[in-house]
């Protein structure tokens, strides 16, 4: 995967909305998340898989996850300071950083400020 790839229901910002036509552009989303990953090594698979269940389960689509593989995309990981994967960047509602494969989910939900 790389930097383009958005997970279910997620549009990104400012991308006209080609389901319906009388809106042309979206607002931002709500919260805005960027999961650094390392290939297909075992944590990262399990911080894509619990980043994408809590999306799923509490934020009614009004999310943007970008999933950021370091392989393809080192660029991006070096100009976010990136050191340790798997790395979830909370951008919106509130800049954080959470280290690690997500497994502890009320940590994700507290840090995103729903708990």
């Amino acid at each position: 995967m790389n930097a383009h790839d958005f997970s279910k229901g997620a549009i990104p910002e400012g991308k006209p909305d080609t389901g319906s036509p009388a809106v042309s552009v979206l607002s931002p989303a709500k919260y805005r998340l960027r999961l650094f990953i390392a290939g297909s090594e075992p944590n990262s698979l399990i911080a894509q898989r619990n980043i994408t269940e809590i999306c799923s389960a509490h934020f009614d689509n009004d999310y943007e996850l970008v999933i950021i593989d370091v392989f393809e995309d080192c660029m991006a990981a070096l100009e976010e300071n990136i050191v340790v994967t798997p790395t979830l960047i909370i951008d919106r509602p509130e800049k954080t950083r959470i280290h690690g494969n997500l497994q502890d989910h009320e940590t994700v939900l507290t840090r995103l400020g729903l708990t």
